[in-house]
Parts: C-alpha cells; sequence; structure tokens
C-alpha cells in the first residue's frame, strides 16, 4: 500500500500548511513536487498522529497524490494533472451497509446485518457512541474505506443525507435510506441532558 496521507493544518487567513519530515511546517504556497512531507497509509494513521502534535491544534489527515516512488506531486505538476485525469479501469462494486441506530445515549452503528440483533440486544452491539448523527455515520464511512468499498448504504434513525459530501469526495457513491423508527430504541433525553 503507497503512503498517500500528511498532515495539514490552517493557518492565517485560510491558508494551509503541510507537516515534513523534520516536523517543520511547509506552507500550500511553497509545496514543490518531491517535497518530504510525513506520508502515512491511512487517513486514519495521519488523523492519530495529527492528534499527537503539541503545535498541531487544528491538524488533520489529508491526501495527497503521489508518484510510483512515493514523492508527492503538486496540482502544478504535469504528473499530477495526467494521474488525475488518467482513466482508471472501474472498481468492482462492493456495497458497505449499516444501521445507524439512535438511543438515550446517542447514535451508534452496526453492520446492517446485524440489524435485528441489535434491536433485541443493543447493550452488547453499541460498542462507540456518538452525540451526533453525522459521527455515527462518518464512522460507518470510515468503515467502508476500510473494507475497499465504492457504496455506502445507510438505514435507521441516526442516518444523515449530510454525509453525501463526504462520501463522494472520498470516491464511495451514497445511499441514504428513509429513517425506520424500529432503529429509534429509547426516546432520547431532552437537549444538554445526556
Amino acid at each position: 500500500m503507497s503512503k498517500i496521507w500528511g498532515i495539514a493544518r490552517f493557518y492565517g487567513m485560510g491558508s494551509m500548511e503541510y507537516l515534513l519530515e523534520s516536523e517543520d511546517w511547509l506552507a500550500d504556497s511553497k509545496l514543490f513536487d518531491g517535497a518530504p512531507l510525513l506520508l502515512f497509509e491511512t487517513m486514519e494513521e495521519a488523523d492519530v498522529a495529527a492528534k499527537a502534535l503539541r503545535t498541531g491544534r487544528n491538524a488533520h489527515g489529508v491526501q495527497f497524490i503521489v508518484d510510483s516512488e512515493n514523492r508527492v506531486l503538486t496540482w502544478k505538476s504535469a504528473k499530477a494533472k495526467e494521474l488525475a485525469t488518467a482513466k482508471q479501469p472501474p472498481r468492482p462494486r462492493k456495497a458497505a451497509q449499516f444501521t445507524i441506530f439512535e438511543d438515550s445515549m446517542g447514535y451508534w452503528c452496526v453492520p446492517h446485518d446485524q440489524e435485528a440483533a441489535a434491536i433485541s440486544t443493543p447493550e452488547s452491539f453499541r460498542k462507540v457512541v456518538h452525540r451526533t448523527k453525522i459521527a455515527a455515520c462518518r464512522q460507518a464511512l470510515e468503515l467502508a474505506l476500510r473494507e475497499g468499498a465504492t457504496e455506502l448504504h445507510l438505514h435507521g434513525m441516526g442516518a444523515t443525507t449530510g454525509i453525501k459530501r463526504e462520501s463522494i469526495a472520498k470516491g464511495i457513491q451514497p445511499f441514504i435510506y428513509f429513517p425506520s423508527v424500529k432503529t429509534k430504541i429509547a426516546p432520547l433525553l431532552p437537549s444538554g441532558k445526556r
């Protein structure tokens, strides 16, 4: 697997800078082909490393175009334009299906084929609970990316159409289904009482 994920942070008036292997920051206006950026194989690795930075208060993972030797290419580069516009063979269709549950603790997801079991014993399936619908949907998107899915199917009360833009940006076609009341396990507490 090639390393295509780096770490970026905002500075100034919306400009970005990228973390170098030397742990210095390089402004986006000075980015050049072959810049020695610190790269990771997955978005998750980059995000974890970004959170661990003492100087990266708003640092996060960002994806780069790299050549066959794992060197960063800028959008000004002819090679980057060639890679970006080259017709890629279509990936085989692979669907990742999840159900987003809503209960008094928040929102959480399970694979769609485990929906019935999760309804009957939610405490067995409620592993990571999120305060917002979009956070639970992002977890499902991350799981779909790990599976190599080309489609993300979200069912349940917690599914939100807000995930569509993020899903498309990551190359996954989203399908959001009408909420099902059976996935609202317990009424949510009034705002601020969680």
